[in-house]
């Protein structure tokens, strides 16, 4: 006798309860998967791992519908016998264990249907096939995605909530900020994703809601912290954005371009393409639809550069060139001059410089502290223009 079946014995003889005679669930049959479940994007899978295939959209829809409503329901009970007294000390901790898990449940359902504005995304050039996200911004038949996700490509591929499989053109994109804003060929109305109308603090819970594959309507969701609002994502030649939001939440191969959602279910920012780092980024919504704005009408978006060019040395970011009669030039600086911070903020490396001074808004004014030889100065630069 196995020991599965001794402890079912033990069960019916203490409680007298008939056994569980129901066929056993489907190991897929869940709210959402992990990353290392998920189909590599290209080739066979890795040696002594199961490729799964994602769960269909309407099983799925059925699973969360029915695990909310248990939940709404174990909720509502709780409450109402803890307002009769029905509860001793050690009941009620269990009571508010119960209410925890039911509205960790219910904050899921929030940021899943989210996931009906999100998009399955797939770009190719002559770098390769990508596959990722995009976000329903609410204008017709407009996503946006992440530009490292489409790259060159000009027409990519698109897959709906419904299933259907749409052209999307770039209407614009910014490498600075990682985003290209897509137009669907057909004017094909998506789901609007409910964008937040105010920025969300670290430490709050957030989840990353993301495409379980490149012809798939089902999504794929993780669950994390707000680490920080304002961290810097800077490579050569993008992104290269400040005030970045960062989260412990798991990406997914499909997740550039996804929404990063809170706990009310509004998308609070557009998750990057992954950078190589251990967390996950994420373009703040505001700033997002912004650029989406900028896009829309140009096909570009400005971003702050004060003409000078800069290398990292054992001092610092220190500057190499100077551009004639540019911001830089005005203000006095020259090459060999170290930039120790940017409004207060200090600048770690010559890309980091790249990245602050992009984030600001062309025109306004910014002060460099800089250090010449044995000297300190403060250095107040006016902001020019160039396109992301």
């Amino acid at each position: 006798m196995g020991h599965g079946d001794h402890d079912d014995d033990a069960a019916r003889g203490e409680h007298d309860e008939e056994p569980f005679r129901g066929a056993p669930p489907d190991p897929l049959d869940r709210i959402w998967m992990h990353p290392s479940e998920l189909p590599s994007p290209a080739g066979p899978p890795a040696a002594g791992r199961a490729r799964t295939a994602p769960p269909a959209p309407r099983t799925r829809g059925r699973l969360l519908g029915a695990v909310v409503g248990g939940a709404v329901g174990a909720l509502a009970t709780v409450v109402a016998l803890a307002a009769t007294g029905a509860f001793d000390r050690g009941s009620a901790e269990r009571a508010a264990s119960i209410t925890t898990v039911a509205a960790s449940v219910v904050t899921s359902e929030r940021a899943a249907q989210a996931g009906r504005a999100v998009v399955a995304v797939t770009a190719a050039d002559d770098h390769g096939v990508r596959h990722g996200s995009g976000v329903g911004t609410g204008d017709k038949g407009e996503i946006l995605t992440s530009a490292a996700l489409v790259g060159d490509d000009t027409n990519v591929d698109v897959v709906t909530d419904d299933g259907t499989r749409h052209t999307a053109a770039v209407r614009g994109r910014d490498r600075y900020t990682d985003l290209v804003l897509l137009m669907l060929d057909d004017n094909a109305r998506i789901p609007s994703a409910p964008f937040a109308d105010e920025p969300t603090s670290a430490g709050a819970p957030v989840w990353v809601v993301a495409a379980s594959g490149p012809a798939s309507s089902a999504k794929w969701m993780s669950e994390g912290m707000l680490a920080s609002t304002d961290a810097v994502v800077a490579s050569d030649p993008g992104p290269l954005c400040a005030g970045v939001m960062e989260t412990d939440a798991a990406e997914s191969v499909y997740s550039s371009g996804g929404a990063l959602v809170d706990a009310n279910g509004a998308v609070v920012g557009i998750v990057m393409t992954d950078d190589g780092a251990p967390a996950t980024h994420a373009v703040p919504v505001a700033a997002a639809i912004a650029v989406a704005a900028q896009l829309h009408a140009t096909g570009s978006a400005p971003h702050g550069a004060i003409g000078l060019s800069a290398g990292d040395a054992a001092h610092g970011p220190t500057v190499i060139a100077v551009a004639d009669d540019g911001p830089a030039a005005r203000a006095g600086l020259q090459p060999g001059d170290v930039v120790v911070s940017l409004d207060g903020r200090p600048v770690a490396s010559a890309v980091a410089l790249r990245a602050l001074v992009a984030g600001v808004t062309p025109g306004r004014t910014v002060t460099l502290e800089v250090r010449r030889g044995e000297a300190t100065d403060r250095v107040r630069i006016a902001t020019g223009s160039a396109d992301g």
